[in-house]
């Protein structure tokens, strides 16, 4: 029942040779945490000659295989019904983004959606980045909740030392965090002492009920496991499944990929553990 705003978070994995975007669709009322899906990048921005030359040697042996642009595509499908059937409720349907380039050709790569945009039942409204992002701004609710998961996170702290260092566990840990944000966190923290009766951002969103509230308490006090649940959008079917790919680990003085790795792949877990 509410318009959408989309916008990247920008930190690293690894190390800073390895950024990546976190792009996460925001309800513009509730500040609900809808999706999110990670896309690593090649590093960017002003580097010394030493750093140049190190990430040319990255270059050599290993890029992104993914874009913005299509996982920006991919978590708009995902979201693709619900905006449907927010636009036969509603006049139009608002999607707020930045200037960002890959935008506007993921909606329409979104067959239903550029078909609600000709229309002019779904709307994109683009705002420049560089517009101070005060709360008239519409970009307003993704910086609050880029703030909260800096706030919340470690390893997205300015300069930090506890960095992620695996993409799958970075989204897992992504993921435990909307549902705290979305589910047991008061949409306004005030001055009273008792928290308990204050409306959640799925409160604020409309997503009630005592189903909801039996699911997300389930959800916090069971063990889950994939082949038990009924499935989900892609999105987080990527996260649960362990399907991000992970930057290599590159030996800088040759230029070679390592065979050391960071995660073990999900197959290889039952005989991790039975190790």
């Amino acid at each position: 029942e509410e318009d959408l705003a989309l916008d990247g978070f920008e930190s690293y994995t690894r190390s800073q040779y390895h950024p990546n975007n976190i792009t996460h669709v925001v309800g513009k009322e509730s500040e609900f945490i809808y999706a999110a899906v990670h896309t690593l990048l090649r590093r960017k921005g002003s580097m010394t000659p030493r750093q140049k030359r190190l990430r040319s040697l990255i270059d050599l042996v290993w890029r992104p295989v993914s874009t913005i642009r299509e996982d920006v595509t991919a978590v708009l499908a995902d979201l693709a019904p619900a905006i449907e059937a927010a636009c036969a409720r509603r006049e139009s349907v608002i999607l707020a983004t930045d200037k960002h380039r890959s935008y506007p050709p993921a909606i329409k790569a979104v067959a239903s959606l550029a078909a609600l945009l000709s229309e002019g039942r779904f709307v994109h409204d683009r705002t420049s980045s560089r517009a101070a992002r005060t709360k008239k701004n519409p970009l307003f609710v993704v910086n609050y909740v880029d703030r909260q998961m800096r706030k919340n996170m470690g390893e997205h702290v300015r300069e930090t030392i506890r960095q992620g260092r695996e993409v799958n566990c970075q989204m897992e840990r992504m993921a435990v965090f909307m549902v705290a944000h979305n589910f047991l966190t008061p949409k306004r923290i005030t001055d009273h002492a008792r928290m308990g009766d204050q409306p959640t951002h799925a409160m604020a969103a409309g997503i009630t009920g005592e189903a909801l509230r039996q699911q997300v308490h389930r959800m916090i006090s069971h063990r889950h496991v994939w082949t038990h649940l009924k499935g989900g959008q892609g999105w987080i079917t990527r996260i649960w499944q362990h399907l991000y790919e992970n930057p290599p680990v590159v030996w800088l003085k040759k230029g070679w990929l390592t065979t050391r790795t960071v995660a073990l792949a999900p197959r290889r877990l039952p005989a991790h553990f039975l190790a």
